[in-house]
């Protein structure tokens, strides 16, 4: 709780579904602000205008539609005189509710107040969507980097045993073994204690674990009742079976993913959690004695119940590792036969060359492109600078390959670098890092840059290639701009630096003030057309349509921060021209100064850099990758084929020398010839 003091608090306390019903939910999708001014106030019927029908008025955003007597019960139960809520929403998806109370007063919000609020609740949705695309992503490219190793550590023991000489069945257990070692299997899945794999009527497992007759009996529960998502999952194992009740401290959950002849699965302990409710759950709403009213709970008073035999739950994510890793599975099993191997090693063999020849024209290109890029190996020496960043830096690439990366880079802005490189080190991508490096005669290089991990056919990490953008001139001019040293003047000498940067500026009411001749270009609007119009729904939202409603929020994020910050980072933006179409940009800004003594604040410049060239860039360099892959991924696939050719020939040696002490005839000896040579 917050501002007034209130008898009573209830932090920490649960409140049951039942108490906003889905229909309100899907109208806060919709109306994302509701206020109360009073929840003793009379409602007031309205007057019907015959051009209007009742149902478009209900259906509307209507802020003064009176409030549902349930509604009003339940707070007043609460003690709530009036009361503001508004929606998070993420897409079409409600993602939880901000609500202000008044206790024993009236409160009525303006207009204005109500924008104002909306606005940071847009802010706050855009940067709550921000940091969920990125742990996502992060979580995305972390398993990604698990299902790699899982799958190296099941092909090179398959492997071994094939080479070996031994049967299919033999090479699965020794690829399902590969799988359990290290506890790689159980990091998958955060959470679980133990897990393992049932092939047939071998169990093998990992952690800990309950006896194999409970592995059995959720083994053949999972496989039963698998639907098309390919896995069965409960955190409820003791509710589902009574049996399994002592077991519940290993196998209170379980999520089982099935394949032809066996299935995987993971395994949760139980999680003894107290819940404090307000009020009773069970009591949530009730029914007049007639039925025909919807009455709330009466009471609020803290209710604590206990939770037990269920496990935490099993999220959306921990099932997609779990299906991508039994999907890698039945690739296994399936390269286990010995016919199945020839063919695919044949296939990757017979495409070496021209992998290798893609490999190196993709090389030669990005070579030779005016986008500034460079590479560096797993110890962060660089590997790879182009023509670009010779002609940025001053060094060329015999001088630049060798050296660290690290010991090039400004030291303010190493920290920010080594972030990066370490990030590149666990196989995940950076984007629109800001780094700074020194040229041959010690001028500073600001770059934006995406970084993109490699790695080798074991997964083991390879070094990164950058793909980059200078920003040098920009940032040297915002920051002129931001101190005042240009006063009012210099927005068209963004566009005259060697970066051709496109500029405008609002004012502090977020009016257009200034449009340069390359923002006309790109965005294809004259400045007569967008100045003193509003950037923000008029200009972009309007004239320049948005991919979606978080380009809206980044624009009204990087304004803010650059009332803030003297230096704002630069973010990813899309919007659609009425002619070219998609147009990608980087974007950052600045606040904009007068340059008197005072330094009076005149509004925010943003300089946006088109980015096309850039996308394209990175592109090449992922397909580059893919194919360097697929032509150093032949190593392993030989060393198989030489052992198996190795064993092979050691067999026929062995035989022909038991029958050169044989006696033969005449035709024989010479059939024994003909097959040393």
């Amino acid at each position: 709780k917050a501002g007034e003091e209130v008898e009573g608090s209830y932090r920490g306390l649960h409140f049951p579904s039942t108490d906003i019903p889905q229909r309100t939910r899907d109208l806060y999708t919709s109306c994302k602000i509701r206020q109360v001014n009073d929840m003793y106030a009379a409602p007031v019927a309205i007057l019907w205008s015959k051009a209007v029908t009742n149902d478009s008025m209900l259906n509307s955003n209507m802020t003064l539609r009176a409030v549902h007597p349930c509604f009003v019960e339940y707070m007043r139960t609460m003690g709530v005189r009036a009361s503001l809520v508004m929606s998070v929403t993420r897409g079409p998806r409600l993602w939880g509710l901000l609500v202000c109370h008044t206790h024993g007063r009236t409160k009525f919000l303006s207009y204005q107040k109500r924008t104002a609020i909306l606005f940071i609740m847009k802010a706050f949705a855009g940067r709550l969507s921000a940091l969920e695309e990125e742990a996502a992503r992060r979580a995305h490219a972390l398993a990604l980097h698990a299902h790699a190793q899982l799958l190296h550590a099941m092909l090179q023991p398959r492997s071994l045993a094939l080479a070996d000489g031994a049967g299919s069945s033999a090479a699965q257990l020794a690829a399902l073994r590969g799988l359990l070692a290290h506890e790689g299997m159980l990091r998958l899945v955060a959470g679980s204690v133990g897990g393992g794999v049932v092939l047939g009527e071998e169990v093998h497992t990992e952690g800990e674990v309950p006896p194999e007759w409970v592995l059995r009996k959720i083994a053949a529960w999972g496989v039963q009742s698998a639907g098309p998502d390919k896995c069965s999952c409960s955190d409820k194992l003791p509710q589902l079976f009574p049996e399994l009740e002592p077991f519940a401290s290993l196998a209170a959950g379980a999520l089982v993913v099935p394949f032809s002849g066996g299935c995987l699965f993971w395994l949760k302990p139980e999680t003894v959690q107290t819940l404090n409710w307000a009020g009773d759950p069970s009591k949530a709403a009730q029914r007049s004695a007639d039925n025909s009213t919807l009455l709330p709970r009466k009471s609020f008073a803290k209710f604590a119940s206990t939770v037990k035999d269920t496990s935490t739950a099993w999220t959306k994510e921990d099932k997609q590792r779990g299906i991508r890793l039994g999907e890698l599975v039945e690739y296994v099993r399936s390269t286990c036969r010995p016919e199945s191997l020839v063919a695919y090693n044949s296939a990757l063999l017979q495409h070496r060359p021209e992998h290798e020849r893609v490999a190196a024209e993709l090389l030669a290109a990005m070579h030779a492109s005016s986008v500034p890029a460079f590479g560096t190996a797993a110890d962060g020496s660089i590997s790879f600078w182009n023509a670009a960043m010779a002609n940025i830096t001053e060094w060329s690439e015999r001088e630049a390959c060798g050296r660290s990366l690290l010991a090039m880079s400004d030291v303010a802005h190493s920290p920010a670098l080594q972030q990066v490189l370490e990030k590149a080190g666990q196989l995940v991508e950076s984007t629109n890092a800001e780094i700074a490096l020194r040229g041959k005669h010690g001028q500073g290089v600001r770059l934006v840059v995406k970084c993109l991990p490699q790695h080798r056919p074991s997964f083991a990490p390879a070094g990164a290639v950058f793909v980059a953008h200078d920003v040098t001139h920009t940032r040297n001019a915002l920051t002129r701009l931001a101190r005042g040293e240009r006063g009012g003047q210099g927005l068209e000498g963004l566009s005259a630096t060697g970066e051709g940067a496109a500029a405008l500026s609002v004012d502090l009411s977020g009016n257009v003030t200034a449009w340069t001749d390359a923002m006309a270009k790109l965005s294809q609007l004259s400045k007569a057309e967008v100045e003193g119009q509003p950037l923000l729904g008029a200009v972009f939202g309007g004239m320049l349509s948005h991919m979606d409603d978080s380009q809206a929020v980044k624009l009204e994020t990087l304004i803010d921060t650059a009332l803030l910050k003297e230096e704002v980072p630069f973010v990813d933006l899309s919007f659609c021209c009425a002619q070219s179409g998609i147009v990608d940009a980087l974007v950052t800004a600045c606040a904009r100064k007068d340059g008197s003594a005072g330094a009076k604040l005149l509004g925010v410049v943003l300089c946006f850099h088109k980015v096309t060239a850039r996308k394209a860039m990175e592109n090449t360099s992922v397909v580059r990758a893919a194919a360097v892959a697929a032509a150093e991924a032949k190593t392993e696939i030989l060393g198989v084929l030489y052992r198996e050719m190795r064993n092979s020939l050691e067999d026929v040696q062995g035989n022909l020398a038991f029958l050169e002490d044989a006696e033969a005839s005449a035709e024989q000896e010479q059939l024994i010839e003909n097959t040393q040579q």
